[in-house]
């Protein structure tokens, strides 16, 4: 049996290292296409809280007077899966009103929230 006859294959333990490179490569890899899609969804809450906001505000400069004050918690209707905290309060000796917005939803099982303070 000649030398050229030995290395024709592979051994055992070149091809078990080879598969378990290439399992821990695949565990990494699907970690961070789960972190990706994770990332992607809280984005778009936060993206539709923000626009859900500036909706409420816009609303409610279209509806009162700027020397109104108030309290409001309610759900979005257009998006069932927010919620909001709406504190308005009238600013003495100025035809303007101090506004507190805060936007609330649901995540998995950990709560997002965005909140937004204006001048109205």
């Amino acid at each position: 049996m000649s030398l050229r006859n030995r290395v024709q294959g592979f051994l055992l333990i070149e091809v078990l290292v080879t598969v378990a490179m290439l399992a821990f490569g695949l565990v990494y890899i699907s970690r961070g296409f789960t972190n990706c899609l994770r990332a992607m969804s809280q984005i778009a809450n936060y993206t539709t809280a923000i626009n859900l906001a500036e909706e409420k505000i816009f609303q409610l400069q279209s509806e009162s007077r700027p020397e109104i004050s108030l309290t409001e918690e309610g759900v979005f209707a257009d998006n069932p899966n927010f919620n909001y905290k709406l504190e308005a309060k009238k600013l003495e000796d100025l035809e303007l009103s101090e506004l507190y917005l805060q936007v609330n939803w649901k995540e998995g099982r950990r709560t997002g929230s965005f909140e937004i303070s204006s001048y109205l």
